[in-house]
């Protein structure tokens, strides 16, 4: 496999329902792909402790190897311009059947300086992006940066949620975004295979948007990340980054 045609794999996560739903949708998509590793069942499980004292193979393997997960790859160019689409309606590339999804909830695309990103599409509900467990709270109309920039590159886990229905971790392989083989892809990708007015309209993908009501209202305004640079006798040292312009930083001491 050509790892620099991967963008991104999107595995279930969550508890409960939030994880079954998100791995119902994986298992129904064209996109899935089957766990790099199979879980030992308990019998399996006993029959090796009793065999062997040495460590399995994959002590060290990550849980996302026991999950199925959704590959997304430059050569799957989206039908729009607006990225990989994810939502209740049934034209969209990754479809979300349950009550509460927008139409177009958000989508997986790249910003105008080739970063990655997730955007939410004016959901009612809303969605939120946390970066390993921090900056909870959904919001509408925003967009997160998930890789690209040097800010991304130490998260260890990126969380894609629809407060109270369906949950995704997303894994962005490292790349350089500066080259112009990369430059070239993403242009394609972000172009889509047709004219995005004329699709959409087709397909009835945006209908008008509604006022955001009842105790679900996402919320709004900036997010920041904080960064302990280091500490002395005169306090700690943290880095705030907006990460709606990641080149702006405030330190507080």
């Amino acid at each position: 496999m050509d790892d620099a045609d991967i963008i991104a794999y999107i595995y279930p996560h969550g508890s409960g329902n939030d994880f079954e739903r998100a791995n119902a949708v994986i298992t129904a998509s064209p996109r899935r792909l089957a766990p790099r590793l199979i879980q030992p069942t308990i019998a399996e499980h006993s029959r090796q402790q009793r065999a062997s004292t040495e460590p399995p193979e994959d002590l060290d393997a990550s849980t996302l190897h026991y999950l199925q997960r959704l590959q997304v790859k430059f050569t799957n160019i989206p039908r729009t311009d607006k990225g990989l689409l994810f939502g209740s309606n049934p034209n969209c590339d990754v479809v979300l059947p349950y009550k509460g999804v927008s139409n177009i909830h958000f989508s997986l695309t790249f910003d105008k300086d080739n970063q990655h990103i997730i955007k939410d599409w004016n959901s009612r509900r809303g969605t939120q992006v946390t970066y390993d467990g921090d900056n909870r709270g959904a919001r509408s109309n925003f967009q997160w940066i998930i890789g690209g920039h040097k800010l991304a590159r130490p998260i260890r886990s990126i969380i894609i949620t629809i407060p109270n229905i369906i949950a995704f971790q997303i894994v962005v392989p490292s790349q350089n975004i500066q080259t112009p083989d990369y430059v070239e892809k993403v242009k394609k990708f972000k172009e889509g295979c047709a004219t995005a007015e004329s699709l959409l309209a087709g397909m009835g993908l945006f209908p008008p948007t509604r006022s955001h009501t009842g105790v679900h209202t996402p919320g709004e305004g900036e997010i920041h990340l904080k960064t302990r640079l280091g500490h002395g006798g005169f306090g700690v040292v943290i880095h705030y980054w907006n990460w709606l312009d990641p080149e702006i930083g405030l330190f507080s001491y």
